[in-house]
């Protein structure tokens, strides 16, 4: 089981997994778990040649649906994919990722020990991912000089 924390590397999280290692599984982690923070669909794609469409949607839907990844949005609906490492834990676990439209980066935050939400009667979270918009230091530094 992988600790909250932990460090790790693509072919441990695959073994931990019980998922098979291949060649598109080991390419998408090696992206996304160094980076600590979401990445875009786009940047994926760019950064997986070689890897087919196909291959590559059949396996970030096979590891989001083993909790190695998980899927979020942003405004404009595109797809960013982060590490997912704190969901071998079984309590709710809550994610917040800072996103900005000027950059277009979403920068993740640690998961979030206290947090309060109320469900719908009967409804059991599995995960909480909040995406909070705005303006990142360094596009903020960039419009300040052009208001100057």
């Amino acid at each position: 089981m992988i600790k909250v924390n932990e460090k790790y590397d693509a072919e441990t999280l695959l073994e931990t997994l019980e998922l098979r290692i291949t060649t598109a599984r080991l390419k998408v982690l090696s992206i996304i778990i160094p980076v600590g923070a979401a990445v875009s669909i786009s940047s994926i794609k760019r950064q997986t040649k070689g890897v087919n469409g196909i291959t590559l949607y059949k396996t970030l839907k096979t590891l989001e649906k083993k909790g190695a990844i998980y899927k979020l949005f942003d405004l404009s609906g595109t797809a960013y994919y982060a590490p997912g490492r704190f969901r071998a834990s079984k309590q709710l676990q809550t994610y917040i990722h800072f996103n900005c439209p000027g950059c277009q980066k979403m920068i993740a935050s640690p998961p979030q020990k206290k947090f309060t939400i109320s469900l719908p009667k009967g409804f059991k979270a599995r995960l909480v991912a909040l995406c909070v918009w705005g303006k990142c230091a360094i596009c903020r530094k960039k419009e300040s000089h052009l208001m100057v």
